[in-house]
């Protein structure tokens, strides 16, 4: 047999020898070939060397202590054993090859491309030429057997998660839930929406106090302790000063110890106070039948309805009863067919309370939006065509077009994501008719052009919000002590009421038709023309007018309105004004309504737009229209009406500016119409309309909108209480009679008044009679206007919005800090008016500190967003105010209270179902996507065992459910007086609709025909199974395990020694970020990660599947005589 290489001293002797002999043999070949030949010389010779023969301390370390179990193996193969079980080793081993010897060559030993050991001078990379002698070397040899090893890994159980739901509503007072499981818990978690704090017990023993969510719709998640939960049956307790929670959920995460799924029951909430619920019944199967048991001590006559039959009415007259009522007598009443498969709403209260519906009361709110220069400062390409990432940093290369190597995009700043947001702002408040939206624009000061008086006209709002620039300083206490100042005089106060003082309808006459004598006179040669309706006068543009008198008692209350129709276009181009009408005393008393041509010097209005001015010694007041361009041979309808301090001007019908304002006409000078006399300031001479004019009307109040709208309806229809174009009334008209607040009747034809005024207050006719504060034409409360004809009091808000600091002081706050005077400014709106503050925090450098007193002292809540969230937290605001507005599910109740549910109370039924499947469970929640809807996907080899949707409805009803289109829930089914009916909070989803891949809807309404969306905090809860999870390793070399690192859903983490025992150094990851093992030959360490492979459902590093150590099985087999094959090929380089 050859004697090996480098392991002796003899060995080493006989090498040198070969060299020498080499080199004095062939002196002139070539370094490459010399090279080659030592290569394959000293990988034959460490194949031929037993290891047992090397003459190493290291080595006989090995031996004596059974690291190496057999010393007949050659150098190379157990350098290759420990290259495969324990690298160091590896190194060690060859390492001691290498100290043997002298040599000045670079040589080196690698196991496929990784280096292990090396004896060199240059290094490696810097090599100009390297030379290998390969060889493949196994585990597996003649005549021997190695042993392998194998493992499996299986999730024997895991910790489950149960739900136990609160109701859509449940109140008044401590509220209680019995919890049962069997099993080991874990954690306890609860999420509910109710506003008002509350204290915690579990079993009798205080777990703490919370505070409540900041809103109904937008549930607050609490940890609860878990010490006093134990296995079996637990009394959960909410209690509180006259507490409600309007949905939610106690979930436990436990390791269960058996199943009992025998148990078909509906569990009432326990409340101890005023009984009030709102909630939902689970018949997921067919119902077979049914029976009940209430735990009852109640003063009060009190009912429960399922669905939209009462089974039960009466009292306890105050003594604890259980009262049953029998499947016999449940059965006769309910259609047990109609109500299979179904989640069904039910309710419980009292008989004889007062129930609140959801009525909502009217709104003023007003935004205050920070336009300093910093909002104009930075930002962002949106909407491109294409993307590069410089686009984000330069406008200009952001709107450039792709062929010109921009994105095509839209360069979007914090000013435009707040004028987005300020706009979803609007839609969400004046979805309501009675609601009204104000602006204030802000910076070093209030900016009046950049503000609007409270308004239920979006379009003229928005139109301000498109005006708006950014520029100039932080002045926040001038934003909100301007729209304090806005909102508190703005009092609303009804349906204002008085007379038509004049009317021409121009049907070849210009009298007076209003039965007040105001005849007109003609000047020049105006000739009837076909009018808007009937007949009209027109006018030449240089001579002709109407003169019709001072009209008496229009002075600091009015309307002006007519239709005029221009003979050529007037737009921005038109030089000369064009008027329509005036009254004119002298240059410091008068008023003008006139088409704006370049040479008039007055007035904020565009070219081309109609200008108003009113001036008196009380000060001069302006107002425009937006539009600039009139259209040759078009009739158009323009009102202007004063009144309360505001000015506002209507083209056909819409309200399309509004001004703050006090004229006053009372000035001597006639009205004229087809001609505008002008301060000579303002223009030089008398300018006169070229066209004509029809249905001129002046009244002596303001009219409200809906009047405006009818006045601008060219197609009349007389008897429907609207005065439209061509009618002199319609019905009942406002009057007034000796001061005295009235209405008039209208004949039949609508053309003329018949009798007096009536000064008799009819409340809800729709006339403001003296006496009446208001009259909105209904008997309803809650709509600003009471039963009675009295203002109800409107809510008022201020939603304050700054991306910077406060720099700007206030003298009317005085504090000596801009900071301050803004937070003292939120606290006297709150303190000395009640209005509520809410503020946003905008961007990276908003002053968040003060932002949060704000809204702390202003009683608002505080939001925190950027420019690609701000339009959603401002719906969020605007959901929050208008869910301030409603009046709750609440019960108003006189006499004493004695009144108690217990929770053992119950609804129990039988059902046909499949029955519950075994393998792992695991249940998970989706939120929605927005307050419409979600989505969630089955991952790939699961199946659905249940599925709910949660609906945080707030005041409203849960209405409808739909899943992929079809519909699975509609409370409509049990009619259309939600009042009446109950409302789950949690709604079952059928899992013969459920698909791969998912879209839930959801809407919520007050009755069927006032549906919305619900909250973004809705979710989807569904719970799937996967059977046989169990992973293996292949043959590795060794079986020992690891210490795990593993990040599971809802972001918690757990380590884990796996198996149980395992007690060595190796750590193995799983987590979104790392999935790793320590050792590849480790089939412990192998089958571990296949199993957290299968049970990450969406392959995401996040494991959906949270068990506990002792919750694996781990089986490791070895096997002995098998031609189990390690193999690798061993490398000797050498390099110069």
């Amino acid at each position: 047999m050859k004697r090996g290489l480098f392991f002796s001293v003899d060995a080493l002797i006989a090498l040198v020898v070969i060299l020498i002999g080499v080199l004095i043999v062939v002196p002139f070949n070539s370094v490459d070939y010399e090279e080659k030949v030592v290569q394959k010389d000293i990988i034959r010779s460490l194949s031929a060397l037993k290891i047992g023969s090397m003459n190493s301390s290291l080595v006989q370390s090995y031996l004596s202590s059974g690291i190496i179990s057999d010393p007949n193996k050659s150098v190379l193969e157990q350098i290759g054993e420990f290259y495969v079980l324990n690298k160091t080793r590896s190194r060690a081993l060859a390492q001691e090859v290498f100290n043997q010897i002298n040599t000045t060559d670079n040589i080196g030993i690698w196991f496929g491309n990784e280096l292990i050991s090396s004896r060199n001078k240059t290094v490696y990379d810097a090599a100009n030429s390297v030379i290998v002698d390969r060889q493949v070397i196994s585990g597996i040899q003649e005549g021997q057997s190695v042993t392998a090893y194998s493992a499996r890994a299986v999730l024997n159980r895991n910790t489950q998660s149960e739900y136990y739901y609160f109701g859509g509503y449940i109140g008044e007072g401590n509220i209680s839930l019995r919890v049962f499981y069997r099993g080991d818990i874990r954690s306890a978690i609860l999420e509910i929406a109710t506003k008002k704090d509350f204290d915690v017990y579990v079993n009798g023993n205080l777990e703490g106090s919370f505070t409540g969510s900041s809103s109904d719709f937008i549930p607050k998640k609490y940890q609860i302790p878990i010490s006093h939960f134990s296995s079996g049956e637990n009394l959960f307790e909410l209690r509180g000063d006259n507490l409600n929670v309007q949905g939610g959920f106690l979930r436990i995460d436990y390791q269960k110890q058996y199943s009992n799924d025998s148990e078909k029951k509906y569990y009432f909430p326990g409340i101890e106070g005023a009984i009030n619920l709102y909630d939902g019944l689970d018949v997921h199967g067919t119902l077979k039948s049914m029976n009940l048991k209430l735990h009852l001590k109640t003063n009060f006559s009190t009912f429960l309805s399922i669905g939209n039959v009462t089974v039960f009415n009466g009292t306890t007259n105050g003594i604890e009863t259980n009262i049953t009522i029998p499947d016999s007598t449940l059965s006769s009443n309910l259609d047990y067919g109609f109500l299979s498969n179904k989640t069904i709403p039910i309710r419980l209260g009292f008989e004889n309370a007062s129930y609140v519906s959801n009525i909502s009361r009217p709104l003023d709110t007003f935004s205050v939006t920070d336009l300093s220069g910093s909002m104009n400062r930075y930002g962002f390409c949106k909407d491109y065509q294409t993307y590069h990432s410089y686009c984000d940093n330069s406008p200009t290369w952001c709107i450039a077009p792709p062929n010109q190597g921009g994105c095509g995009g839209v360069w979007y700043r914090p000013i435009d994501a707040a004028k987005d947001a300020n706009k979803a702002f609007i839609d969400a408040i004046l979805n309501s008719s009675k609601n009204r939206v104000g602006l204030v624009g802000y910076s070093s000061t209030t900016i009046e052009s950049a503000s609007h008086d409270l308004s239920s006209d979006a379009n003229s709002l928005k139109a301000t919000v498109d005006s708006w620039s950014a520029n100039g300083m932080t002045c926040i206490c001038c934003g909100i002590n301007s729209a304090v100042d806005k909102i508190t005089s703005a009092t609303s106060t009804g349906s204002l009421a008085g007379n038509l003082m004049t009317y021409y309808p121009f049907e070849d006459s210009v009298e007076d038709l209003s039965g007040k004598q105001n005849n007109a006179t003609i000047h020049g040669s105006p000739t009837y023309q076909t009018g808007s309706f009937g007949k009209s006068l027109e006018f030449n543009g240089a001579t002709d007018y109407i003169e019709a008198g001072r009209i008496e008692n229009v002075t600091t209350n009015g309307t002006i309105a007519f239709w005029f129709r221009p003979r050529n276009k007037f737009d921005k181009k038109s030089n000369n004004p064009q008027g329509l009408w005036s009254k004119y005393e002298n240059n410091s008393k008068n008023a003008f309504i006139s088409l704006k041509g370049k040479n008039l010097n007055t007035g904020s209005g565009s070219d081309g737009s109609i200008q108003v001015k009113f001036e008196n010694v009380g000060g001069t007041t302006y107002i425009h229209t937006n539009k600039n361009k009139w259209n040759g041979g078009n009739w158009y309808h323009i009102a202007v009406t004063w009144g309360g301090g505001t000015v506002k001007i209507y083209v056909d019908g819409t309200l399309e500016n509004t001004a703050s304002g006090s004229p006053d006409l009372n000035m001597q000078g006639n009205h004229t119409f087809g001609k505008s006399v002008f301060d000579s300031a303002d223009f030089s001479s008398d300018a006169y309309f070229d066209g004509r004019i029809d249905d001129v009307r002046v009244y002596d109040y303001e009219l409200s909108p809906s009047q405006i709208a009818g006045l601008a309806d060219m197609t009349p229809t007389c008897q429907n209480s609207i005065v439209e174009t061509g009618e002199v009334c319609d019905r009942q008209s406002a009057c007034s009679e000796n001061g005295a607040l009235g209405s008039i009747n209208c004949n039949p034809t609508c053309s003329g008044f018949i009798g007096s005024c009536n000064t008799t207050a009819i409340c809800g006719n729709g006339i403001l009679n003296s006496g009446e504060e208001c009259d909105d034409g209904n008997t309803q409360n809650y709509d600003g206007c009471s039963s009675s004809c009295k203002i109800e009091e409107r809510l008022k808000s201020i939603v304050v919005m700054s991306d910077g600091q406060a720099n700007v002081r206030c003298p009317r706050q005085n504090t000596g800090s801009a900071s301050q005077d803004a937070i003292q400014a939120a606290c006297d709106a709150y303190n000395n008016y009640g209005i509520r503050v809410y503020s946003v925090g905008f961007g990276s450098n908003a002053d968040e500190s003060t932002l949060q007193a704000i809204a702390n002292c202003g009683n608002g809540s505080y939001y925190f967003g950027n420019i690609s969230d701000i339009i959603n937290i401002y719906k969020n605001i605007a959901g929050e105010i208008i869910q301030g507005s409603y009046v709750q599910q609440r019960l108003e109740i006189s006499g004493d209270l004695d009144s108690r549910i217990w929770p053992d109370s119950y609804i129990d039924f039988e059902v046909d179902e499949p029955p519950k499947p075994f393998g792992i469970l695991v249940t998970k929640e989706k939120k929605f996507n927005d307050g419409y809807g979600g989505t969630f996907n089955i991952p790939e080899n699961s199946s659905v065992v249940e599925a709910f949707v949660v609906s945080y409805s707030g005041p409203r009803w849960t209405a409808e459910a739909y899943i992929n289109n079809t519909i699975f829930y509609n409370l409509s089914d049990y009619g259309d007086t939600f009042v009446k009916l109950g409302d789950p909070y949690s709604i079952r989803i059928p899992t013969s609709l459920i698909q791969k891949s998912n879209q839930i809807n959801l809407t919520t309404g007050l009755n069927p025909s006032n549906l919305t969306e619900g909250s973004s905090e809705n979710k989807i809860i569904y719970t799937i199974k996967r059977d046989n999870i169990a992973a293996y390793s292949s043959l590795s070399a060794i079986a020992d395990g690891c210490y795990w690192h593993i990040e599971f859903e809802n972001n918690t983490f757990a380590d884990l020694n796996v198996p149980s025992d395992y007690s060595g150094s190796d750590n193995c990851y799983y987590n979104s970020s790392v999935r790793s093992i320590s050792n590849a030959q480790d089939a412990v360490q192998v089958a571990v990660k296949r199993l957290l492979e299968l049970l990450d459902f969406d392959n995401d590093g996040v494991v959906d599947v949270k068990f506990d150590a002792g919750d694996m099985s781990i089986n490791s087999s070895s096997i002995s005589g098998i031609p189990y094959s390690w193999s690798t090929e061993m490398q000797v380089r050498t390099w110069n």
